[in-house]
């Protein structure tokens, strides 16, 4: 076949033509044939059905077609209702397996989501939060760098962070964990206490009279880590001022080389206590002290008067030292105001020299001068001698001035002296 197409293509198509002829004539000779068939078909159903019904059948024979065809619907509806059971249980077969497929797949998201949860709160606190923890501090400490002025309040809450761990909030389901910053933060308060302190020295070189404010302020600072570094670079500074003839300075070195600290309530120096833990250099103290009075510093001459009065770092004189708490009060300073009625409430007595006494004991005394029987005692009794100070008194006993002082000290606010002027009232 596929020779004969190649060898006359031409006649070839036209044999195919005339072949599809030939199968669209049959076609349609056999469509005639099955309609004709169709037809008689209907003709004999129709010539059947208009023939009467005694010819056909007996009356027995209707009953029994009767009874099959009742029989024949009843089954039709028994199957048309097992049908429609069938057809509801596959519904409801159908609804019942999409529920179970959504809840599958709910909770088949849910199990996801709960994982992923969990899995992001383990990175988070192992890896995400300590990273930016410890990029937020070091950012802390390049800001103290930058601006020196703040490295104090920088270093603060960095020794806080120290103390409280710097944990994160959030909690890892799995290790029931807080995330950590793993960043030395105490190593780094420090360092900001060092710029700090460095930035109070260069500033102070330049600004010479506030240079005793800066100190005391550093005085006051306490954070339990870097006290020292603030009492040395207070120290320090009073040093470079004194050295440089700021009075201040040079009287609060003088209270710093006595002992006394800085009081941390009313900002004031407290000279009858030596609670700083350094060594008192009685010497230094009333150097520094008669450095600032001579520059007329009313409590560095009063405290010199201290000096005096009990021989500390200085040959002892009360006239003189008398005299100096005079001048501090006449100047207006209320501390020793209320120290100048003190004495002339009681009176001040100088010591001139001494003079031998004799004393009698019935104990065994050494170096008793002689002894001798007492018979209405009837014990020994010992004779020695003792010394005993002579004293001029250089400041009467005046309650007068008393309370004129005590009244000069209270207007300037001297609480003592208000006590003082209480009592004599009551």
């Amino acid at each position: 076949m596929a020779g004969l197409r190649e060898q006359d293509p031409e006649r070839w198509k036209d044999n195919e033509l005339e072949l599809v002829k030939m199968v669209k004539n049959e076609m349609t000779v056999i469509q005639l044939e099955k309609d004709d068939f169709k037809d008689k078909q209907e003709e004999a159903i129709d010539e059947k059905m208009e023939e009467p019904i005694e010819n056909h059948t007996t009356n027995n024979e209707l009953d029994r077609e009767e009874k099959i065809v009742e029989k024949t619907k009843t089954e039709e509806k028994e199957n048309e209702t097992v049908s429609g059971v069938k057809i509801n249980k596959r519904k409801h077969d159908n609804k019942l397996s999409k529920w179970l497929k959504a809840l599958l797949i709910a909770i088949l998201s849910f199990g996801i989501l709960f994982s992923l949860g969990i899995l992001s709160s383990f990175v988070y606190t192992k890896y995400i939060y300590p990273a930016h923890a410890k990029a937020d501090d070091q950012k802390m400490l390049e800001s103290a760098k930058r601006d020196p002025s703040i490295g104090y309040e920088v270093a603060q809450e960095l020794f806080k962070r120290e103390k409280d761990g710097h944990k994160s909030r959030y909690e890892d389901f799995i290790t029931n964990q807080h995330g950590e910053c793993h960043f030395d933060h105490e190593q780094a308060g420090k360092e900001a206490v060092e710029i700090f302190c460095q930035y109070l020295v260069d500033y102070s070189k330049d600004n010479i009279e506030k240079i005793d404010g800066i100190a005391r302020q550093l005085f006051l600072k306490h954070d339990g880590v870097c006290d020292d570094l603030y009492y040395k670079t207070g120290v320090e500074l009073l040093k470079y001022g004194a050295e440089k003839g700021n009075a201040d300075a040079q009287f609060t070195l003088g209270c710093y080389y006595g002992g006394a600290e800085y009081h941390k309530v009313d900002g004031e120096w407290n000279s009858y206590h030596t609670l700083d833990g350094h060594s008192v250099d009685n010497t230094k103290q009333a150097y520094w002290y008669l450095q600032a009075a001579n520059q007329g510093h009313t409590m560095a001459m009063g405290n010199l008067g201290n000096c005096y009065m009990y021989g500390l770092g200085v040959v002892k004189d009360e006239k003189k030292g008398l005299e100096l708490i005079q001048r501090a009060a006449e100047l207006g300073d209320g501390f020793y105001q209320c120290r100048l009625g003190d004495y002339y409430s009681e009176g001040v007595q100088m010591e001139i020299g001494s003079h031998k006494e004799t004393r009698k004991t019935t104990d065994y005394r050494s170096d008793r001068i002689r002894s001798y029987w007492d018979y209405s005692r009837e014990q020994t009794i010992y004779v020695y001698e003792v010394d005993v100070a002579d004293y001029i008194t250089i400041l009467p006993k005046d309650m007068k001035q008393a309370q004129y002082w005590w009244k000069k000290a209270a207007d300037n606010g001297d609480e003592t002296a208000k006590e003082r002027l209480q009592k004599i009232y009551e």
